[in-house]
């Protein structure tokens, strides 16, 4: 875990800075953390190409993100996932459904509240 954020601080501290206003999200790779309301925080990945996304955390299923398509609107992105998942853990952790963005230089923030608990990463865009 520590070996995992030290290269996530290196990436982040090399990046530049790459404006986005139009309503498109740069493709590429993002790395940064997952965290919910009273739990704990992990490092994950996650790529988007196309209107297809991918990606992992380095926790198992927190959060659960496999794969699938996403779409991106009036400062929301919607991810709907493709993969079949076991009933052996909490399915709202999966990256899936709505979610609001804000997005700034190269640092993409997208969360969704469900009643007092709020799901938000912090993903910041690796250099190519």
């Amino acid at each position: 875990m520590i070996t995992a954020l030290i290269a996530m601080t290196l990436l982040l501290a090399c990046n530049k800075n790459d404006d986005n206003d139009d309503m498109t999200l740069s493709e590429g790779m993002y790395i940064g953390t997952f965290h919910r309301t009273g739990m704990d925080t992990s490092v994950v990945t996650l790529t988007l190409d196309g209107n297809k996304f991918n990606g992992q955390s380095d926790r198992k299923l927190y959060p659960a993100i496999c794969n699938g398509t996403y779409e991106y609107y009036d400062n929301t992105i919607r991810f709907t996932d493709s993969c079949t998942w076991t009933a052996n853990f909490d399915w709202t952790l999966i990256l899936n459904g709505p979610y609001s963005v804000t997005r700034k230089n190269n640092e993409l923030r997208f969360s969704r509240t469900v009643g007092n608990i709020i799901d938000e990463y912090v993903l910041t865009k690796t250099p190519r």
